[in-house]
């Protein structure tokens, strides 16, 4: 299995394989009920829509279907190499997909390109929307954090993070920062907004609001309780490197 992705109603989850397949199983019994082929390479990322009746998967082969239930769609084009991830609205209002051809692109409900493409100069590594879905931001492989307009695919902001690639980011629950994981074994919370420009000089960078060690060698759960912020900041490390940021609380 390649990755999983829950059905918002609870009922079942979709299961994507290296074949190319998705699978559809109940989370009561783990019982097969549908099969849905089309992908010429792995699947590399699932999202079920809000009304738990369409599927939008990526795959290795660059394309990005929308699968409405039983029956899938035909394949949407639209990047040029292998896509790295899929991340969708909470409202179901858009889905955006990144590759490693160093754009982020956004598409409406019915699959339509929605907005210009999000354009890295080095492949992305990392996206995450706002909770309010207004905002997008991604991480690329030279360490730049860049912020977008979801609606529209326009540059909000953007700086460098990290020295090396950004492993993963997250908005802060109260969406006023974003907090990111670099190869650089450094965790670090930003404030919003950045700027419109990257640093000309060192003494322009913009300082981060709080940063801790958390290096690739440690391989363990870390839970860290943050000064003025809310719940904890959930630190995920297994076998290589710190992979995954979550708020709890």
């Amino acid at each position: 299995i390649a990755c999983l992705a829950p059905s918002p109603n609870a009922q079942w989850l979709a299961a994507g394989t290296p074949a190319g397949e998705i699978r559809l199983l109940n989370i009561g019994d783990a019982v097969q009920t549908g099969r849905l082929a089309g992908h010429t390479g792995s699947i590399s990322d699932i999202v079920v829509h809000a009304d738990s009746q369409r599927i939008i998967s990526a795959g290795n082969d660059g394309t990005i279907r929308v699968w409405k239930l039983p029956v899938a769609a035909k394949p949407l084009q639209g990047h040029a190499a292998v896509i790295r991830g899929l991340i969708a609205a909470s409202s179901g209002a858009w889905t955006a997909t990144w590759s490693d051809d160093k754009t982020l692109r956004f598409r409406d409900a019915a699959g339509n390109p929605a907005g210009q493409p999000a354009t890295h100069q080095q492949p992305i590594t990392a996206a995450a929307p706002r909770h309010d879905d207004a905002l997008t931001a991604t991480g690329d492989a030279s360490g730049v954090v860049s912020v977008w307009n979801s609606s529209n695919g326009a540059l909000e902001g953007l700086l460098p993070a990290h020295q090396g690639a950004v492993h993963s980011l997250e908005f802060t629950p109260d969406g006023s920062g974003i907090v990111t994981s670099g190869a650089d074994g450094m965790l670090r919370r930003w404030k919003l907004p950045f700027p419109k420009q990257l640093p000309a000089t060192d003494a322009d960078r913009v300082k981060p609001d709080w940063e801790l060690a958390a290096p690739d060698s440690d391989q363990v759960v870390r839970l860290q309780r943050l000064a003025g912020e809310q719940g904890l900041a959930a630190l995920t490390a297994s076998g290589a490197r710190l992979h995954r940021l979550a708020w709890n609380g």
